[in-house]
């Protein structure tokens, strides 16, 4: 068995294929147990079902890195099967309990009795829902098909599902409007299911049973049990994810789901929403307060083995940052966003660097969010991105991520503007919160008399400390600041997680 955190297996909302995934399906059949998977191919060839055989292709060249974990967690008593805790106690944060946990393939474990069943349930309810015109193959395949979310324990879950929601087949068929059927089933799973507001990623080992037992979980939670829901009854529900805000702490998911060429996410905070709710921006670009934030990027998690993704095109994902490692999520945030594209020249010392990671400031660090090569003369260009936004391009060496780059901000109309501090032109600052959460306005956010507090600024590669002052009001005056610069407020002592600002028209301007 080996060690390793749960956070390992998951960056925020997405799940990282642990894997080689070069195989093709006859590769597959040869790993498989024994002949096994190869009956699945020869029964659907018997059959002479062209579109099952597809399907059963389908699930077979993408299995590669799919699989269930197997946690061992340590307590009081000592070791314990992870599942048998949940059954007898209330969620745990798994994130302190974890003590080890050893990965199963499905390729290894997974029999041609359990796909069989699995391709019949899926076609049975695409087939017998009132929406099936619209449902294109590749669309079933991709989001009705999937056996298993995230790398949980293989259960029969679609008959589980049906066996607690019988009242949805009735409904579906008085109303055979596929945005009625969701928003029952989202309305419902909102009236038990608990959200529960952390950044665990133990969400991806629950199968449906267990979520179901549970009744609570994070964002990844609600979006698990949505999916397993709806697509026992025939509803291609996908998972879209932003793995970090770009003016707040944290990432977040949701299921979503297109109904007559129209975008609407399923959430738990508002039920079903359009894309417009999610996002509204105003006419001139910016973000109007939502239930979301702003996002540089929103990707879509996908059952298919993603071709292009920096996972299958670099050597070794070693040499990658987690997020990127992750070869099943697509780029969808122009369904989302306003975007601009942008190209950045590097610090000529490192046009050498193969790859580079366009990132935003989140949890008191950057963190990439999207990828580019490099090109000869040390320029990177980064495809649809979002805007009103402070951004930094690194690159990833042994671990962490190195500044290549100025700070800038692509303006709300896709202007970049480089954020270097004049240190000739100096200004005097009142600020008068040290963070800033477009969300909930924090009590501690603002500034405490009596406490210290350290300004820092961005120079170079690093920040930088300005002054530290103690606050003597609910405001403080910092003097001789370098000017056009990029800001950060710490209070002594705090855990570092502050929000950055630009200071414009005598104000903080949060980031």
């Amino acid at each position: 068995m080996k060690r390793l955190l749960l956070f390992l297996i998951c960056i925020i909302c997405g799940c990282v294929d642990k894997h080689d995934t070069s195989k093709n399906v006859f590769d597959i059949l040869a790993e498989g147990k024994g002949s096994d998977l190869k009956n699945v191919v020869e029964f659907y060839k018997n059959t002479g079902d062209s579109l099952k055989l597809e399907a059963a292709y389908f699930l077979l060249q993408n299995m590669p890195g799919l699989g269930s974990e197997h946690v061992i967690i340590a307590s009081d008593s000592g070791k314990i099967n992870y599942y048998d805790y949940l059954s007898t106690n209330s969620r745990p944060d798994t994130l302190n309990l974890v003590y080890e946990s050893d990965f199963v393939e499905d390729v290894h474990q997974i029999s041609s009795e359990y796909l069989i069943e699995n391709i019949e349930k899926a076609f049975t309810a695409w087939e017998n829902a009132p929406w099936r015109n619209e449902v294109k193959f590749k669309d079933f395949c991709e989001y009705i098909l999937p056996y298993r979310f995230g790398y949980e324990l293989l259960e029969n879950w679609r008959d589980s599902v049906h066996y607690q929601n019988t009242w949805v087949l009735d409904s579906i068929k008085k109303s055979e409007s596929l945005k009625t059927a969701c928003t029952l089933i989202n309305n419902d799973i909102r009236s038990w299911f608990t959200y529960v507001n952390t950044q665990s990623t133990s969400d991806l080992l629950l199968s449906y049973s267990k979520l179901h037992n549970v009744k609570a979980g994070s964002c990844l939670g609600f979006t698990g049990i949505n999916a397993f829901t709806m697509r026992t009854f025939g509803i291609p529900v996908m998972v879209d994810f932003v793995p970090y805000w770009a003016d707040a702490n944290g990432g977040h998911s949701w299921n979503s789901i297109h109904i007559q060429d129209s975008l609407f996410g399923l959430l738990w905070e508002t039920g079903l929403s359009s894309t417009h709710e999610l996002f509204p921006y105003d006419e001139k670009g910016e973000l109007l307060h939502s239930v979301f934030r702003k996002s540089g990027k929103v990707y879509r998690k996908t059952s298919q083995i993603m071709e292009n993704s920096l996972a299958e095109i670099c050597a070794n994902r070693d040499n990658i940052p987690p997020l990127f490692r992750n070869n099943r999520v697509k780029d969808v945030t122009q369904r989302y966003l306003p975007v601009s594209d942008v190209r950045i020249q590097l610090h000529r010392k490192f046009i050498q660097n193969n790859y580079a990671y366009i990132c935003v400031f989140n949890n008191g660090q950057w963190e990439g969010i999207q990828w580019s090569k490099i090109s000869a003369t040390g320029y990177t260009d980064f495809k649809d991105m979002g805007r009103d936004i402070v951004y930094l391009v690194s690159v990833y060496e042994q671990g962490k991520y190195i500044p290549a780059s100025r700070p800038f901000h692509l303006t709300s109309e896709g202007e970049i503007v480089l954020l270097k501090a004049d240190t000739t032109h100096l200004a005097n600052f009142i600020v008068e919160k040290r963070s800033h959460d477009v969300y909930i306005s924090y009590p501690d956010h603002k500034i405490i008399p009596g406490k210290s507090y350290l300004l820092y600024f961005w120079q170079y590669d690093d920040w930088k400390l300005l002054e530290k002052k103690e606050a003597l009001s609910r405001s403080i005056v910092f003097t001789k600041i370098p000017s056009k610069g990029l800001y950060r407020l710490r209070m002594y002592g705090s855990g570092g997680t502050e929000r950055i600002f630009l200071y414009k028209d005598s104000q903080q301007v949060w980031m």
